[in-house]
This record gives C-alpha cells, structure tokens and sequence, in this order.
C-alpha cells in the first residue's frame, strides 16, 4: 500500500524594531517613560517594555535608547527626576527589566552614549548647561563603571557631540560645535584626534549626521541641516564622495541616522524631502545614483526624519500627532512590504503615548 503525504506550513517571519522611548498609556502609573520594541507579531497598539520604571520616581523622560552589538542590553538616556540633568542607564534586553544607572552628574548633563564592540565598553559626553554645549567625551564599561577615561576634552563655548565608535571598536568619530562645525576622529584612548570634514552647520535638532560603516572606516554624513549635501569619506579625511548629487534625492537634501549602513556596505540609506513629503532614499557609495525606497517615510518632526536600519529592514516614525496616532513602520532593504508595526491607537490596551518631544529614536 502506498500513497502521497503533502504537508504544507506557513511559516510567520517575526521582526521587531530597533528600541525606542515613550510613554505607557492609560490604565499604567502617571504614564511612565520606558523603552520599548515593537515586533510585527504583538497585538495591535502593544510593544514589549524592557525597563521597569514606575511613577517618575527614577525618569521624567527616556532618550537615544541604544541596543548593544550582541543584543544583550541597552544604553539610554535618562532625565533624572530629582537631579534635572541626563544620566546613562542600562537595561537587559529582556522585557521588565530592571534599569542600573551606569553615569550621572548632578550639575552637568551626561548624554549620547553608544556602544563598543565588545558590547562592554561605552562612550558618552559630559557637558555643562541646557544647550548640551561644552561636552567631553568620556569611556567608560558597563561591567565595571565609574572611573571613566577622558578622550577629548570640551572647551570655552565649544565641545563634543555623539561620539560613535567604529566597527571594531578602535576608532571614535564624534561632531564638534565649533564654528563652523567639524566631523573629527580620534583613536580609543583619544590619540590621533584629528579632523575628518568641516561642517557647514552642526545640526544639534537633526539626527546624528553621520554613521560609520559596518566593516570598514567609512564614514556617511551630512553636511548641515535639512538641505544637507551628503558624504562618504574615510576616517582621515579621505576619499570623499558626495552621494546626493544624482538621482531622485539631487538637490533634496539629505537627513542622516546613526543606522545608515545594510549589513555589507553595499549603499546607505537616509531620508529627504522630496516636496511630497520625506521619503527614504538609497545612495551608491560611489555618488551615481539615488533612489526612492518604498512610497512612505518618516514624519516631519525634526528629530524624527531619521531611517534606521536594523535586522535587515529599513525602520522609521511614520507618523507622530498630539492627541493622535504614533506609528512605527518599516520596508525591506528594496523598499517592499511596507507597514505598520506600531500603531499607538489600536486595540484596547494602548500601551505607548503617541510619540512627541524626545520620543522615538531621538537622535539615534
């Protein structure tokens, strides 16, 4: 006796998104702030909350939430309700966890940290004033904080912005708000500082404006605001490509994120203006051509207008209204499959305020 067995599966690809900031909804205590990912396989208007914060006793806001090379943990930002001053925190990648305060400052800010790639060592900036100005760079471990090591220090009305480290870990790049602005690099112990570009305009309302290469040490910025041309050089300085000249972003400007790079370098990807509203937009590395990705992008919100990429999908706020809908969405690497992951209005148990002031990426 013989016979034929057909089986047939579906199988359901989950993706989640990069972390991000916001507020729990109605129903949780005051509306806390938290980190959160949003995966396509949560119910509708819900998101897995990593931290444990409750009733403002710790945060008054969460920013630039930053998920390590090995997926175990996350640096953030936090707005320390008693101090009034930013503060660097982590958090396990595991939903309710509870958060540990790595750096604080209680008369200077401490701000834009960014991982290693030992997923141990950080560096972050620690300045005086609200306007974030006269930052130094600092390094410091997760494993055993508290005696950081100064890279580059701030000076008179001038200073470092979101230091980044390269791929493996021996280089930092880092924005100085000098006049004009400078793109800098310097070694991990803060050797062999020297400039990379001068800047038309540090954009400190914008996202990161620039993003190291995955593999090598390269460098994609922007040069200025909105309107910003946009780069690749290397990390002396060299070899400088302009990648917005041709195609559909030509003239539109160019909105760099700190997640700008596929897995292979094969091309970046930011957002511009297109006068239909902002749209992501791929760019050979050689500057031949730009193309439009997908039929959506990001909000307008100026710190909001950033694409990320991460878990080879391209991720950005779709939508952000007061008293309305926060949405998250994401595309592949081509640009189909458009979506919604996350949408703060649906369902019952809205978990997630929409999006507003330093929610979201924020500068990631």
């Amino acid at each position: 006796m013989g016979g034929n067995l057909r089986l047939s599966a579906q199988a359901v690809i989950v993706f989640c998104s990069p972390p991000f900031a916001g507020y729990q909804g109605p129903g949780t205590p005051f509306g806390d702030p938290q980190i959160f990912i949003a995966c396509n396989s949560d119910p509708p208007g819900e998101a897995t909350i990593y931290t444990d914060f409750n009733n403002f006793v710790v945060a008054d806001e969460c920013y630039n939430p930053v998920l390590s090379p090995d997926g175990t943990k996350v640096l953030f930002e936090v707005l320390g309700a008693s101090s009034g001053y930013r503060e660097v925190w982590v958090v396990d990648a595991i939903a309710g966890s509870t958060p540990t305060q790595l750096v604080a400052n209680g008369s200077q800010y401490c701000y834009h940290p960014f991982w290693g790639s030992d997923s141990d060592t950080f560096v972050y900036v620690q300045g005086a004033g609200g306007a974030l100005d006269e930052g130094s760079v600092y390094k410091d471990t997760v494993s055993a904080p508290g005696s950081p090591t100064l890279l580059k220090a701030g000076g008179a009305g001038v200073g470092a912005f979101r230091p980044q480290f390269n791929f493996d870990g021996t280089r930092v790049a880092y924005l100085w708000n000098s006049s004009p602005g400078e793109l800098r690099c310097m070694d991990d112990d803060g050797s062999n500082d020297g400039l990379v570009d001068t800047l038309t305009v540090y954009d400190a309302n914008e996202p990161p404006q620039f993003c190291w290469a995955n593999t090598q040490n390269l460098i994609a910025y922007q040069d200025g605001q909105a309107a910003a041309l946009g780069y690749v050089i290397d990390d002396t300085g060299g070899g400088r490509v302009q990648i917005n000249a041709n195609g559909v972003a030509a003239g539109a400007g160019c909105n760099m994120s700190g997640r700008a790079w596929p897995a292979d370098d094969s091309f970046v990807v930011f957002t511009s203006n297109l006068g239909s509203g902002w749209k992501v937009i791929r760019a050979e590395i050689d500057g031949s051509y730009t193309t439009q990705l997908g039929t959506t992008g990001p909000c307008a919100l100026s710190y909001m207008r950033g694409a990320l990429i991460y878990q080879n999908r391209i991720w950005f706020i779709s939508k952000e209204q007061s008293g309305g809908k926060g949405e998250i969405s994401c595309m592949s690497l081509t640009g189909s499959g458009e979506r919604v992951v996350f949408d703060s209005s649906d369902g019952t148990g809205d978990q997630v305020a929409p999006f507003a002031g330093g929610d979201g990426w924020y500068f990631v």
